[in-house]
This record gives C-alpha cells, structure tokens and sequence, in this order.
C-alpha cells in the first residue's frame, strides 16, 4: 500500500468522524426494533431484506489494506466502525453511531445504516 493512499483513507476516516460528530437532538435519534417486530409491516419487513441485501456486498468489499496491517497501525473496533460508516456514506446511505452497554461496564458501539421503508425509516 502507498503513502497515497494511506493518506486518502485517513483524510477519509476524519472527514466522517467530523460529519458524525454534528449533533442530534432526541427527535432525530432513530428508535431500534428488531426486524420481527410488530410495529413493521410485511411490507416494511420485505424492505428491510432487500436493503440488507444491497448494504451487505458494500460491507463485504472490505478495505483497501488488508485489516490485519490496519490493526497492527493501531485501527481499533471504532476506527473499523468509522470506517464502515464513511463507506456506506458515500454509497448515499444514513448512518448512526449508537453506543451504549448491553451490561454494565461493557460498552459497545454499533453502527445503524438508514433504509427507506413503506412505513418510513427503517435501520440495519
């Protein structure tokens, strides 16, 4: 990998990390359900399958840099999300960082990517 490069993908991280950093008031926090929800309808839920199937081969594309160099650059979970998040971005999704603790002390960050659904909004 060259220096171009690296430097293009790091200008990319930090230029998303400023466009995430804008803040959100609580009207424009997404509310999360799991997909078997019954607040989705049928068709919402069909929606929901199709836009997975269109974010999951922009996620498996991976990085330009094999992530076993990035970690060893000091790339953590965070940078990975952050990462992700630029990608699907600039793809012309909606994305949401979300942290909080599934138990206390233990915090993990998650990465929400908008959908247009019948019924609205929907998240993956």
């Amino acid at each position: 990998m060259n220096r171009r490069a690296v430097l293009r993908l790091g200008l990319a991280v930090v230029l998303l990390a400023g466009s995430l950093a804008s803040v959100a008031t609580a009207a424009d926090l997404p509310v999360v359900r799991q997909p078997n929800d019954p607040a989705y309808s049928a068709a919402d839920r069909t929606a929901l399958a199709a836009a997975w199937a269109a974010v999951d081969p922009i996620l498996a594309a991976g990085t330009p840099i094999p992530a076993f160099r990035l970690v060893q650059n000091g790339w953590s979970e965070r940078d990975f999300l952050l990462f992700a998040a630029g990608t699907l971005q600039s793809a012309g999704y909606s994305v949401f960082l979300a942290t909080g603790a599934l138990t206390p002390g233990v915090e993990h960050t998650w990465l929400l990517v908008g959908v247009a659904l019948p019924g609205g909004t929907g998240y993956l």
